[in-house]
């Protein structure tokens, strides 16, 4: 264990920011394969902690795992020790398969995981990952109420394609401005992603999962989808961007009906995990 800390100062890198998620934050290749570990979360804090991760053998995903373990070493402590483990939830129903665990984190900096891979053939495959725990969190944080922003709708009349990347928008996530959603009284999901720019099989397939949800809610929920950019020439972010306090994307927002955040998502964000969650808060529970 005293070789953690200088290790560690090989493998912690800053989170990469928007959807070039598709090329590891911070990777390390096990000595068992070509295993490839990527960070797909980049708003870790010691108070909110959904550390999603992704694996990889080259360009290619891993979805043959059985068991994912994640350790978490305190980088801070003498000897780097193991200060939290816990089994990984898996969600294979999203484009690109990926697991979640929520560490305890005591303190802001670099922490350093150790990942335990069981693929489904009983090969255990061993690999590690950096990231940074940062001391607030971006953005409008779970219990604060949304912002009320005047953002960008579409009336039928125009050029839809002037407020959406998205190469086949669903309309009706463009007909109310978040102000009026989130004053309705109902439930709404708002989704900030660019489907048109984020190249990476990662973020861009959010957009596909919101539309999943509004074919399953669209008569429960509102729907708003928050295209990042103001135009696609300059890609100069939205002012909603701002107002929101977002650097990054995506984001994936579950306003309840008093107008108050009562979840939100950064990175990758599949049917299956949210849906408890939609229930829940559909339910009044």
């Amino acid at each position: 264990m005293l070789g953690l800390k200088a290790i560690s100062v090989l493998l912690i890198v800053l989170l990469i920011s928007g959807c070039a998620r598709d090329k590891p934050a911070s990777k390390s290749i096990s000595n068992v394969s070509s295993l490839q570990i990527s960070v797909a979360s980049s708003s870790l804090t010691p108070n909110e902690n959904r550390m999603v991760v992704t694996l990889w053998d080259g360009s290619e995903r891993i979805s043959d795992v059985k068991t994912v373990l994640i350790r978490a070493h305190d980088l801070e402590q003498e000897d780097s020790p193991i200060v939290w483990e816990g089994m990984a939830a898996n969600y294979t129903d999203y484009a690109v398969p990926y697991w979640v665990v929520y560490p305890n984190f005591a303190h802001a900096g670099s922490w350093l995981f150790d990942i335990v891979v069981e693929r489904n053939s009983g090969e255990i495959v061993n690999g590690t990952v950096a990231a940074n725990v940062y001391a607030e969190a971006s953005g409008v944080g779970v219990g604060m109420p949304a912002p009320p922003s005047e953002s960008r709708t579409w009336d039928g009349n125009g050029d839809l394609s002037t407020i959406t990347s998205d190469s086949s928008p669903n309309t009706a996530f463009y007909a109310q401005t978040i102000a009026k959603a989130v004053s309705s009284g109902r439930a709404t999901i708002i989704a900030f992603t660019t489907p048109g720019f984020c190249t990476s099989r990662i973020c861009t397939p959010v957009t596909d999962t919101i539309d999943a949800l509004w074919e399953t809610y669209q008569d429960k929920l509102n729907f708003v989808h928050i295209e990042v950019y103001e135009d696609f020439e300059t890609l100069k972010p939205v002012s909603t961007m701002q107002e929101w306090g977002l650097t990054r994307e995506p984001w994936v927002y579950l306003i309840d009906g008093d107008g108050i955040v009562a979840a939100r998502y950064d990175g990758p964000l599949s049917v299956r995990e949210i849906t408890p969650i939609i229930q829940e808060l559909l339910n009044g529970s």
